[in-house]
C-alpha cells in the first residue's frame, strides 16, 4: 500500500477515537511526500536518515515522534514488519527560556500600547491592544484564545471567560479578577462609544477597520512597541520577550503572591494550576514554573522560619 494511504488511514483511525491531530497529520503529509510515491514498505532507513538531515533540529525531533507513533499503527495492521526509524531518536534542542515581565516592564508596556490609536490612525486599536495585552497576562490565555473570544464568551456579572475548542480540542471557564473585570468593562464601554459595540456574536477584540484582530497584526505591532521602549532579553536565548511569555509571568507573579501571603500554601496553588491553565495535569503546567530570583528569595525565607522551629 502506498505510504500516503496508510496515513490517510492512520489519521481517519486518530479523529475517530476524537482526537484533532492536525499538525501530526500536517508532518505526516510533509513525510508522505519526501517520499515520492512509495510504497510504504519500500521506506528504508536511508530515506528516512536523509529526510530528517533536511530538517531544522526542532522538527527533527518533532518528525522522529509523529513517525515513531505512526509506525506502531502501521506495525500492528501488518503494513510493515517493523520501522525504519534509526534506533537512536535525535537530540531535542532544548526549550526556549521563557521571559518573566517585571511590573513596571508590563505598565510601561500597556501604556505604550494606548499611543498605537494615532500611530495605526485607528482610534479603536490602542485601547484593543491595551484590553488584549493585560488579558493575556490577567488570566493567562494563549493568544489565539483571546483572538477567538466572542461578546457571548465574555460574562462580566459572573467575571467568567469561557474559553472554546483551544489546544487539544478542550472548552474551559476561566474566572478573572475585579480589577481585570474593571478593565474589560472600560473596553467595552470605549467600543460602544465609537460605535463598534460587543454583541454575543462579534470578536470581543475588534477595531474600527477591522472585525478582529489578526495573529499577524498583533506580533508585529507587539515587537514594535517592545523595540520603542527597549524590552530585550540580554543573555544568549534565541527567542527575544514573546506574547507568550504574558503567561509565563502571570504564572511566577501568582507563586510570588502566594509566597508573600504566608496564610496561603503554595502548593494548593499547584494543585489548583493546571485546570486554570487548561493543562491535564502539573506535569504540562512544569514549563511554566520558573525559578525567578523573587520567588527563590521568598522560598528560601519561608524555608528559613520552617527551619528556625525544628
Amino acid at each position: 500500500m502506498k505510504f500516503h494511504r496508510v496515513v490517510q488511514e492512520y489519521v481517519a483511525y486518530k479523529r475517530s477515537l476524537g482526537m484533532v491531530c492536525g499538525v501530526q497529520a500536517r508532518n505526516l503529509r510533509i513525510f508522505a511526500e519526501a517520499c515520492a510515491g512509495l510504497d510504504i514498505d519500500e521506506v528504508t532507513p536511508k530515506v528516512v536518515r536523509n529526510f530528517l538531515a533536511t530538517q531544522t533540529p526542532f522538527m527533527c525531533s518533532r518528525h522522529y515522534g509523529n513517525l515513531r507513533v505512526f509506525y506502531r499503527f502501521a506495525i500492528t495492521r501488518e503494513y510493515v514488519s517493523q520501522s525504519p526509524l534509526p534506533a537512536v531518536p535525535p537530540k531535542t534542542p532544548p526549550h526556549a527560556s521563557p521571559y518573566i515581565y517585571p511590573r513596571k516592564e508590563l505598565k510601561r508596556l500597556f501604556a505604550e500600547a494606548m499611543r498605537m490609536s494615532t500611530i495605526d490612525r485607528d482610534p479603536l486599536f490602542g485601547i484593543t491592544l491595551r484590553t488584549f495585552l493585560i488579558l493575556l497576562y490577567g488570566a493567562a490565555l494563549r493568544r489565539g484564545e483571546a483572538l477567538s473570544l466572542k461578546g457571548a464568551d465574555v460574562d462580566l456579572s459572573e467575571n467568567l471567560l469561557t474559553i472554546r475548542g483551544t489546544k487539544f480540542d478542550k472548552s474551559r471557564l476561566v474566572p478573572i479578577s475585579d480589577q481585570l473585570c474593571e478593565v474589560l468593562k472600560v473596553y467595552i464601554a470605549e467600543r460602544s462609544r465609537l460605535r463598534r459595540p460587543v454583541t454575543p456574536n462579534t470578536h470581543f477584540f475588534a477595531t474600527i477597520k477591522y472585525p478582529c484582530l489578526y495573529h499577524r497584526k498583533v506580533d508585529d505591532t507587539f515587537r514594535r512597541l517592545c523595540a520603542r521602549l527597549g524590552i530585550h532579553r540580554e543573555d544568549n536565548e534565541r527567542f527575544q520577550p514573546r506574547l507568550h511569555d504574558l503567561r509565563h509571568t502571570f504564572v511566577a507573579h501568582r507563586v510570588e503572591a502566594e509566597y508573600k501571603t504566608n496564610k496561603k500554601n503554595v502548593q494548593r496553588l499547584l494543585d489548583t494550576l493546571p485546570t486554570y491553565l487548561g493543562h491535564v495535569g502539573l506535569a504540562s503546567s512544569q514549563p511554566y514554573l520558573n525559578l525567578t530570583p523573587a520567588i527563590f528569595a521568598a522560598a528560601n525565607r519561608r524555608f528559613s522560619r520552617y527551619a528556625l522551629k525544628r
